[in-house]
């Protein structure tokens, strides 16, 4: 089945059942799909994400929401593929996903299993990956905030959008940009205090 295909697919069962049910189910037989497969399965997810229900409801919703647990699904998933596969996956998805937040989920969850707490062989990504994607994902960043600040467009995600931004491109991209929005609008300023 090709990627394409695997989105369709994976849209129709989001139809006909609920996105939150199909990673219920994807997390007890991830662990027997091959390499191909997981690819297809990842990029499929990422590009319905808009769709991932996220609610935030408590201290513990960010474990057990559909959207958080099909971004720790992609990257467990990591881990077993080709290494030469990971980063330009996880490039895809960020430059590609409907969903801004997601991309940074997937991202930030990478950063964990690829940390310092894990073997080097289990590890998904190296140290030099996850600074070229961070770099990556701070460029989506400024794209995506371009047309309108990420405090208004999307207040709950904007934090973690702004310290990815920050991590990847620095501070002076962050403060310029907060600057000339927030002089060359009122409203806009005062959305941000």
């Amino acid at each position: 089945m090709s990627e394409e295909e695997s989105a369709v697919a994976l849209a129709h069962l989001y139809e006909t059942s609920s996105a939150k049910r199909f990673v219920e189910k994807l997390r007890p037989v991830e662990s027997s799909l091959d390499g191909p497969t997981l690819r297809a399965v990842a990029l499929a997810i990422s590009d319905t994400s808009d769709k991932l229900p996220d609610h935030l409801a408590g201290p513990m919703s960010g474990v057990v929401s559909a959207f958080d647990q099909a971004a720790m699904h992609i990257a467990v998933a990591l881990a077993r593929l080709d290494p030469s596969e990971r980063a330009p996956l996880v490039r895809a998805i960020i430059q590609t996903t409907p969903s801004l937040p997601f991309a940074s989920e997937v991202l930030r969850r990478s950063r964990i299993t690829s940390g310092d707490d894990v073997a080097e062989v289990a590890r998904a990504l190296t140290p030099s990956e996850i600074t070229e994607l961070k770099s990556v994902l701070a460029d989506r960043i400024a794209q995506e905030s371009a047309a309108e600040p990420l405090f208004t467009s999307m207040p709950r995600y904007a934090p973690n959008l702004y310290y990815d931004w920050l991590r990847g491109a620095g501070r002076e991209a962050i403060e310029c940009h907060l600057n000339e929005a927030c002089h060359s609008n009122v409203e806009t300023a005062l959305a941000f205090v």
